[in-house]
Protein backbone atom coordinates (compact mmCIF):
# COMPACT_ATOMS: atom_id res chain seq x y z
CA UNK A 1 0.00 0.00 0.00
CA UNK A 2 1.51 3.40 -1.53
CA UNK A 3 2.68 5.53 1.48
CA UNK A 4 0.45 8.90 0.84
CA UNK A 5 2.31 11.05 3.97
CA UNK A 6 3.67 14.43 2.37
CA UNK A 7 7.19 14.60 3.37
CA UNK A 8 7.43 17.38 6.45
CA UNK A 9 7.45 20.89 5.39
CA UNK A 10 11.25 22.99 6.14
CA UNK A 11 9.79 25.66 8.64
CA UNK A 12 10.95 29.28 6.88
CA UNK A 13 13.86 30.46 7.66
CA UNK A 14 14.27 34.03 9.74
CA UNK A 15 15.92 36.88 8.00
CA UNK A 16 19.18 37.38 9.68
CA UNK A 17 21.33 40.32 10.56
CA UNK A 18 22.99 39.90 7.38
CA UNK A 19 19.81 40.09 5.42
CA UNK A 20 19.18 43.10 6.96
CA UNK A 21 22.16 44.43 5.70
CA UNK A 22 22.23 43.82 2.84
CA UNK A 23 19.21 45.56 2.17
CA UNK A 24 20.45 48.54 4.24
CA UNK A 25 23.39 48.28 1.72
CA UNK A 26 21.44 47.84 -1.28
CA UNK A 27 18.87 50.80 -0.02
CA UNK A 28 21.91 53.36 0.51
CA UNK A 29 23.38 51.96 -3.18
CA UNK A 30 20.20 53.12 -4.33
CA UNK A 31 19.70 56.46 -3.06
CA UNK A 32 23.21 57.49 -3.61
CA UNK A 33 22.90 56.18 -7.08
CA UNK A 34 19.89 58.36 -7.19
CA UNK A 35 21.81 61.26 -6.09
CA UNK A 36 24.42 61.22 -8.42
CA UNK A 37 22.07 60.65 -11.38
CA UNK A 38 20.69 64.27 -10.66
CA UNK A 39 24.01 65.96 -10.74
CA UNK A 40 24.40 65.95 -14.24
CA UNK A 41 21.04 67.47 -14.23
CA UNK A 42 21.65 69.95 -11.38
CA UNK A 43 25.13 70.67 -13.41
CA UNK A 44 23.32 71.15 -17.03
CA UNK A 45 20.86 73.74 -15.64
CA UNK A 46 23.11 76.04 -13.81
CA UNK A 47 25.51 76.36 -17.23
CA UNK A 48 22.31 77.12 -19.22
CA UNK A 49 20.86 79.31 -16.54
CA UNK A 50 24.06 81.41 -15.49
CA UNK A 51 23.84 85.03 -17.16
CA UNK A 52 27.38 86.14 -18.23
CA UNK A 53 27.42 89.49 -20.09
CA UNK A 54 30.31 89.92 -22.78
CA UNK A 55 30.52 92.94 -20.89
CA UNK A 56 31.66 92.92 -17.93
CA UNK A 57 32.48 95.84 -15.33
CA UNK A 58 35.77 96.87 -15.26
CA UNK A 59 35.75 95.88 -11.22
CA UNK A 60 35.05 92.09 -11.93
CA UNK A 61 37.52 90.05 -14.02
CA UNK A 62 36.37 87.93 -17.03
CA UNK A 63 35.92 84.11 -16.36
CA UNK A 64 35.12 81.81 -18.90
CA UNK A 65 31.96 79.27 -18.45
CA UNK A 66 34.76 76.81 -18.21
CA UNK A 67 36.62 78.23 -15.82
CA UNK A 68 37.22 76.06 -13.01
CA UNK A 69 35.64 78.41 -10.63
CA UNK A 70 32.93 78.21 -12.60
CA UNK A 71 33.38 74.35 -12.79
CA UNK A 72 33.22 74.10 -8.82
CA UNK A 73 29.95 75.88 -8.71
CA UNK A 74 28.11 73.80 -10.81
CA UNK A 75 29.45 70.90 -9.41
CA UNK A 76 30.22 71.36 -5.27
CA UNK A 77 28.86 74.18 -4.58
CA UNK A 78 25.24 74.04 -2.37
CA UNK A 79 24.51 70.39 -3.84
CA UNK A 80 23.17 68.19 -0.97
CA UNK A 81 20.35 70.14 -0.66
CA UNK A 82 19.67 70.88 -4.66
CA UNK A 83 20.30 67.21 -4.85
CA UNK A 84 17.60 66.18 -2.62
CA UNK A 85 15.08 69.49 -3.73
CA UNK A 86 15.15 67.98 -7.51
CA UNK A 87 15.39 64.02 -6.81
CA UNK A 88 11.43 64.94 -4.51
CA UNK A 89 10.26 67.21 -7.56
CA UNK A 90 11.32 64.68 -10.12
CA UNK A 91 9.95 61.53 -8.33
CA UNK A 92 7.11 63.25 -7.81
CA UNK A 93 6.72 65.16 -10.96
CA UNK A 94 7.36 61.81 -12.97
CA UNK A 95 5.00 59.59 -10.72
CA UNK A 96 1.74 61.66 -11.04
CA UNK A 97 2.15 62.44 -14.60
CA UNK A 98 2.57 58.73 -15.54
CA UNK A 99 -0.57 58.48 -13.92
CA UNK A 100 -2.45 61.51 -15.02
CA UNK A 101 -0.90 60.21 -18.78
CA UNK A 102 -2.16 56.84 -17.92
CA UNK A 103 -5.91 57.95 -17.16
CA UNK A 104 -6.13 60.31 -19.98
CA UNK A 105 -5.04 57.81 -22.61
CA UNK A 106 -7.12 55.63 -21.43
CA UNK A 107 -10.49 57.97 -21.69
CA UNK A 108 -9.47 59.02 -24.98
CA UNK A 109 -8.54 55.90 -26.10
CA UNK A 110 -11.12 55.06 -28.68
CA UNK A 111 -10.18 57.90 -30.83
CA UNK A 112 -6.28 57.78 -30.27
CA UNK A 113 -3.83 55.89 -32.72
CA UNK A 114 -3.61 52.89 -31.16
CA UNK A 115 -4.65 53.91 -27.93
CA UNK A 116 -1.09 55.97 -27.61
CA UNK A 117 -0.88 59.55 -26.10
CA UNK A 118 2.04 60.75 -26.96
CA UNK A 119 2.70 60.33 -31.11
CA UNK A 120 5.65 62.87 -31.67
CA UNK A 121 8.05 60.71 -29.89
CA UNK A 122 10.58 58.61 -32.36
CA UNK A 123 13.00 59.05 -34.59
CA UNK A 124 11.22 57.26 -37.55
CA UNK A 125 8.07 58.39 -39.67
CA UNK A 126 5.23 57.03 -37.23
CA UNK A 127 3.62 60.80 -37.29
CA UNK A 128 3.18 60.98 -41.43
CA UNK A 129 0.73 56.99 -40.23
CA UNK A 130 -1.60 59.09 -38.03
CA UNK A 131 -4.59 60.80 -39.50
CA UNK A 132 -4.35 64.43 -38.49
CA UNK A 133 -7.46 64.46 -36.20
CA UNK A 134 -5.72 61.83 -34.25
CA UNK A 135 -2.42 63.55 -34.24
CA UNK A 136 -4.36 66.91 -33.22
CA UNK A 137 -6.12 65.20 -30.19
CA UNK A 138 -2.58 63.64 -28.93
CA UNK A 139 -1.41 66.96 -29.38
CA UNK A 140 -3.92 68.81 -27.18
CA UNK A 141 -3.95 66.16 -24.66
CA UNK A 142 -0.15 66.13 -24.05
CA UNK A 143 0.07 70.15 -23.96
CA UNK A 144 -2.92 70.04 -21.75
CA UNK A 145 -1.04 67.79 -19.25
CA UNK A 146 2.23 70.11 -19.80
CA UNK A 147 0.30 72.72 -18.61
CA UNK A 148 -1.25 71.15 -15.62
CA UNK A 149 2.26 69.83 -14.72
CA UNK A 150 4.04 73.10 -15.56
CA UNK A 151 4.85 74.10 -11.52
CA UNK A 152 6.43 71.09 -11.13
CA UNK A 153 8.70 71.67 -14.12
CA UNK A 154 9.60 74.92 -12.57
CA UNK A 155 10.42 73.83 -9.33
CA UNK A 156 12.63 70.80 -10.92
CA UNK A 157 14.67 74.09 -12.55
CA UNK A 158 14.75 76.11 -9.42
CA UNK A 159 15.43 73.05 -6.93
CA UNK A 160 19.37 73.23 -9.05
CA UNK A 161 19.43 77.07 -8.50
CA UNK A 162 18.63 77.43 -5.18
CA UNK A 163 21.40 77.86 -2.21
CA UNK A 164 21.10 75.49 0.48
CA UNK A 165 20.72 78.11 3.20
CA UNK A 166 17.01 79.19 1.39
CA UNK A 167 13.80 77.60 2.17
CA UNK A 168 11.81 74.87 -0.12
CA UNK A 169 9.52 77.54 0.10
CA UNK A 170 11.40 79.55 -1.49
CA UNK A 171 11.05 77.60 -5.00
CA UNK A 172 8.04 79.80 -5.29
CA UNK A 173 8.08 83.43 -4.67
CA UNK A 174 5.60 85.22 -2.52
CA UNK A 175 3.68 86.54 -4.80
CA UNK A 176 3.70 83.03 -6.77
CA UNK A 177 2.18 80.96 -3.78
CA UNK A 178 -0.54 83.89 -3.43
CA UNK A 179 -1.41 83.87 -7.10
CA UNK A 180 -0.07 80.94 -9.08
CA UNK A 181 -1.91 82.43 -12.33
CA UNK A 182 0.93 84.50 -12.25
CA UNK A 183 3.40 81.43 -12.87
CA UNK A 184 0.68 80.79 -15.85
CA UNK A 185 0.39 84.22 -17.36
CA UNK A 186 4.43 84.19 -17.40
CA UNK A 187 5.12 80.91 -19.11
CA UNK A 188 1.88 79.27 -20.94
CA UNK A 189 2.52 81.13 -23.91
CA UNK A 190 6.21 79.95 -24.05
CA UNK A 191 5.32 76.40 -23.41
CA UNK A 192 2.71 76.65 -26.32
CA UNK A 193 5.57 78.02 -28.56
CA UNK A 194 7.99 75.35 -27.69
CA UNK A 195 5.22 72.45 -28.13
CA UNK A 196 4.74 74.16 -31.60
CA UNK A 197 8.29 74.32 -32.24
CA UNK A 198 9.08 70.69 -30.98
CA UNK A 199 6.14 69.23 -33.07
CA UNK A 200 6.94 71.22 -35.91
CA UNK A 201 10.45 70.03 -35.79
CA UNK A 202 9.13 66.18 -35.16
CA UNK A 203 7.21 66.27 -38.57
CA UNK A 204 9.17 68.13 -40.19
CA UNK A 205 12.31 65.64 -39.45
CA UNK A 206 10.14 62.52 -39.67
CA UNK A 207 8.89 63.23 -43.24
CA UNK A 208 12.65 63.95 -44.23
CA UNK A 209 13.53 60.60 -43.14
CA UNK A 210 10.58 59.10 -44.71
CA UNK A 211 12.00 60.16 -48.10
CA UNK A 212 15.60 58.90 -47.30
CA UNK A 213 16.65 55.45 -48.05
CA UNK A 214 17.05 53.39 -44.40
CA UNK A 215 20.79 53.46 -45.02
CA UNK A 216 21.75 57.55 -46.19
CA UNK A 217 24.09 59.09 -44.09
CA UNK A 218 21.90 62.29 -44.35
CA UNK A 219 19.57 61.03 -41.68
CA UNK A 220 22.55 61.52 -39.09
CA UNK A 221 22.24 65.60 -39.87
CA UNK A 222 18.33 65.12 -39.51
CA UNK A 223 18.47 63.68 -36.16
CA UNK A 224 21.05 65.90 -35.23
CA UNK A 225 19.19 69.18 -36.17
CA UNK A 226 16.66 67.80 -34.16
CA UNK A 227 18.75 67.77 -31.00
CA UNK A 228 20.11 70.66 -31.60
CA UNK A 229 16.38 72.33 -31.42
CA UNK A 230 15.55 70.47 -28.81
CA UNK A 231 18.30 71.55 -26.43
CA UNK A 232 18.09 75.03 -27.71
CA UNK A 233 14.69 75.00 -26.23
CA UNK A 234 16.23 73.61 -22.65
CA UNK A 235 18.14 76.50 -22.51
CA UNK A 236 15.49 78.70 -23.07
CA UNK A 237 12.87 77.48 -20.53
CA UNK A 238 15.82 76.72 -17.75
CA UNK A 239 16.07 80.75 -18.00
CA UNK A 240 12.41 81.44 -18.45
CA UNK A 241 11.78 79.07 -15.43
CA UNK A 242 14.62 79.95 -13.23
CA UNK A 243 13.60 83.67 -12.78
CA UNK A 244 10.38 84.94 -10.34
CA UNK A 245 7.50 86.43 -11.82
CA UNK A 246 6.62 88.59 -8.95
CA UNK A 247 6.90 92.31 -9.36
CA UNK A 248 10.67 93.19 -7.97
CA UNK A 249 11.26 90.21 -6.88
CA UNK A 250 14.13 87.56 -7.71
CA UNK A 251 15.47 83.89 -6.57
CA UNK A 252 18.39 84.18 -4.84
CA UNK A 253 20.69 81.76 -7.27
CA UNK A 254 23.29 79.45 -6.81
CA UNK A 255 24.98 81.09 -10.06
CA UNK A 256 24.37 84.73 -11.56
CA UNK A 257 20.68 85.45 -12.90
CA UNK A 258 19.82 88.24 -15.39
CA UNK A 259 18.28 91.23 -13.02
CA UNK A 260 15.60 91.96 -16.22
CA UNK A 261 13.34 89.02 -16.04
CA UNK A 262 12.99 87.93 -19.78
CA UNK A 263 9.47 88.35 -21.34
CA UNK A 264 8.75 85.72 -23.82
CA UNK A 265 10.47 82.90 -25.32
CA UNK A 266 12.06 84.67 -28.58
CA UNK A 267 12.97 87.14 -26.38
CA UNK A 268 15.00 85.41 -24.00
CA UNK A 269 16.48 83.55 -27.49
CA UNK A 270 17.49 87.29 -28.84
CA UNK A 271 18.42 89.14 -25.29
CA UNK A 272 21.14 86.34 -24.51
CA UNK A 273 22.81 86.55 -28.15
CA UNK A 274 22.59 89.97 -27.93
CA UNK A 275 24.10 90.60 -24.79
CA UNK A 276 26.09 87.27 -23.65
CA UNK A 277 26.71 86.09 -27.19
CA UNK A 278 27.19 83.06 -29.33
CA UNK A 279 28.06 80.94 -26.53
CA UNK A 280 25.24 78.30 -26.07
CA UNK A 281 26.11 77.33 -29.67
CA UNK A 282 29.07 75.56 -28.57
CA UNK A 283 27.18 73.85 -25.81
CA UNK A 284 24.28 72.76 -27.80
CA UNK A 285 26.24 71.32 -30.37
CA UNK A 286 28.59 69.44 -27.86
CA UNK A 287 25.43 67.77 -26.12
CA UNK A 288 23.84 67.20 -29.41
CA UNK A 289 26.38 65.03 -30.84
CA UNK A 290 26.82 63.41 -27.43
CA UNK A 291 23.39 63.07 -27.16
CA UNK A 292 23.29 61.25 -30.69
CA UNK A 293 26.25 58.88 -30.57
CA UNK A 294 24.52 57.48 -27.50
CA UNK A 295 21.40 57.13 -29.50
CA UNK A 296 22.96 55.50 -32.31
CA UNK A 297 24.86 53.42 -30.00
CA UNK A 298 22.06 52.07 -27.90
CA UNK A 299 20.08 51.17 -31.90
CA UNK A 300 22.60 49.51 -33.42
CA UNK A 301 22.68 47.47 -30.10
CA UNK A 302 19.59 46.85 -30.25
CA UNK A 303 19.17 46.11 -34.12
CA UNK A 304 22.47 43.44 -33.41
CA UNK A 305 20.35 41.78 -30.44
CA UNK A 306 17.07 41.56 -32.93
CA UNK A 307 19.56 40.07 -35.16
CA UNK A 308 21.17 37.90 -33.79
CA UNK A 309 17.86 36.31 -32.12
Amino acid sequence: MADNTSPPIAPAESPSIGDFGMATVGLGLGVAGLGISMLPNIACTRVEAMYKPVSQPATQPAKSRASWDNIKLYLSKDIFKPILRLAVSRIASERLFALADYGLALALSPILPYGRLNVSIGPTSILLAYAPGAFAVSFAATLALDTIFLPFKVAMTRAALLPSSSSSWDLFSASERRDPTQLYAHLLPSLFQTSAISTGTSLLSSAILALLPPDSFLGLPVRFAGIVVNLTQSLVMARLCAQYTGKDEQMDSVVPLRPQPYTGWFQCLRTTIAEEGWWFAGWVTINSALGLGMVEVLTQTQQSVEASQ
